[in-house]
C-alpha cells in the first residue's frame, strides 16, 4: 500500500490560518495522527478546538484518498487517554472499496475570500450539500438564506473588527501573513497576502495595520469598525451562510465536525461553489462559555456573547452549539492559494 501517496493527498486539508497543526507517523499499515499544539496558540484555539476540526478534515481526506487505492480505513479517535496529542490511529487494509467520488475535489478545494455572486443555492445544490452532511447523524447542517442576508453578514463580520482591536489576535494574524511569494514559498504555512483578496489601496492600509502602534492610532478613528462594515457588505452578497450544529462540544465532536465540513466543502467544490469559513465569533464564544476569558477585554467579551446569540437566533439553534460556520456561493477563482508543507515536513521518523 502506498500510504505516503495517500497522506500526501490528504495534506490538502484546511486548517485555521493554514497552520497545518499535524504530524503523522507511518508504521507498516498504520498511521498515527498527532496534533502539534504550538502551531496554533491563538485565542481562537481554546483547548485546541480549531485544530481538532482541522484534524477531522485531514482524517476525512485520508479515508477518501484511501478508497481510491482499494484500501479501507479503521479509524480510532483519541485512542489513548494518556497520549492527548494523539488524535487518531488509522489502520489500513487492502480491500475492494468503492472509490469515493469526492476524491477529485481534494486538491481543488480552497478557501475563496473573493466577493460571491448573490445567486441563491439551487434545490439540487442544497440537497447534495445536506446529503454530504447526512453521514453524521448527531450533527445538523443549516443554511441562512433569503434576500436580506445583512443580519448574518453583520454578525459574522464583527470578528474582523475585534481582530484589529485585540493585541493578541492582531499579533497572531499578522504573524501568519506572507507578504511576498518568496516568503510564502519558504514558509509554506500561514496565508499569502494575495489569498486575502485585499486590493490596492486597501492592501497598503492593511500593511499599515500590521504595525500595532499604528493600529492603536487607527483604532481611534474607528478603522476596525469600518473594515468590519466593508466585509459585511461583501458577505451579504453570498448565496447563503451555513452552520454545523451539535448538542455537545467534546473533543470528538470537533473532530467529527471537521470530517462533516470537509465532505460538505468537497461537495461544494465539485458543484463549482466557493466557501469561506467564518469561525471567529463561534470559536471565541466557546472560550468565553467555558469561563476562559484571558486575553479578551470585558468589552469584547460582551460583544462576542451578544453576537453569538444573534447568530444562534438566525440559525434557529437555541439548544445547539455552532461548531463551524461559513459563507458559500459562486465566485471567480481566488487570486492565489495557500501553500502546503512537504510530505517530509509532516512525517515523523
Amino acid at each position: 500500500m502506498d500510504l505516503k501517496n495517500i497522506i500526501n493527498l490528504a495534506n490538502y486539508a484546511p486548517s485555521g490560518d493554514n497552520c497545518q497543526p499535524w504530524k503523522i507517523k507511518l508504521e507498516q499499515n498504520r498511521a498515527l495522527l498527532f496534533n502539534v499544539p504550538e502551531t496554533d496558540l491563538s485565542l481562537y484555539n481554546y483547548k485546541q478546538q480549531a485544530s481538532l476540526i482541522a484534524h477531522g478534515a485531514l482524517i476525512e481526506n485520508i479515508a477518501i484518498a484511501a478508497s481510491t487505492k482499494n484500501v479501507s480505513c479503521e479509524i480510532s479517535i483519541l485512542p489513548y487517554i494518556n497520549r492527548p496529542n494523539l488524535v487518531a490511529e488509522i489502520n489500513f487494509s487492502p480491500e475492494n472499496v468503492h472509490p469515493d467520488p469526492l476524491f477529485s475535489s481534494i486538491n481543488k478545494r480552497v478557501t475563496n475570500r473573493k466577493p460571491y455572486k448573490a445567486i441563491p443555492l439551487s434545490a439540487k445544490e442544497k440537497s447534495l450539500l445536506m446529503e454530504a452532511a447526512g453521514q453524521f447523524p448527531n450533527f445538523e447542517l443549516k443554511f441562512y438564506e433569503g434576500e436580506n442576508k445583512l443580519p448574518a453578514a453583520n454578525a459574522f463580520s464583527v470578528n474582523e473588527g475585534i481582530v484589529l482591536e485585540n493585541f493578541y489576535l492582531h499579533r497572531f494574524l499578522f504573524s501568519h501573513v506572507s507578504w511576498t511569494k518568496q516568503q510564502d514559498n519558504l514558509q509554506k504555512v500561514g496565508m499569502f497576502i494575495k489569498t486575502m483578496e485585499i486590493l490596492p489601496p486597501k492592501s497598503f492600509i492593511f500593511k499599515l495595520c500590521s504595525n500595532w502602534k499604528i493600529m492603536k492610532f487607527l483604532r481611534l478613528i474607528k478603522l476596525p469598525k469600518l473594515i468590519a462594515k466593508e466585509n459585511a457588505a461583501i458577505y451579504a452578497k453570498s448565496s447563503a451562510f451555513g452552520a454545523c450544529l451539535a448538542q455537545n462540544n467534546a473533543q470528538e465532536d470537533f473532530i467529527a465536525t471537521g470530517r462533516l465540513i470537509q465532505r460538505v466543502w468537497l461537495t461544494a467544490t465539485g458543484l463549482g461553489l466557493s466557501m469561506q469559513p467564518l469561525m471567529g465569533i463561534p470559536l471565541l464564544h466557546l472560550k468565553i462559555q467555558s469561563g476562559e476569558t484571558v486575553g479578551l477585554s470585558p468589552k469584547h467579551q460582551t460583544e462576542i456573547s451578544k453576537t453569538y446569540k444573534k447568530i444562534k437566533e438566525l440559525f434557529d439553534s437555541e439548544n445547539q452549539n455552532i461548531l463551524f460556520s461559513f459563507r458559500i456561493g459562486k465566485s471567480d477563482p481566488p487570486s492565489a492559494v495557500s501553500q502546503r508543507l512537504n510530505l517530509e515536513q509532516i512525517l515523523l521518523k
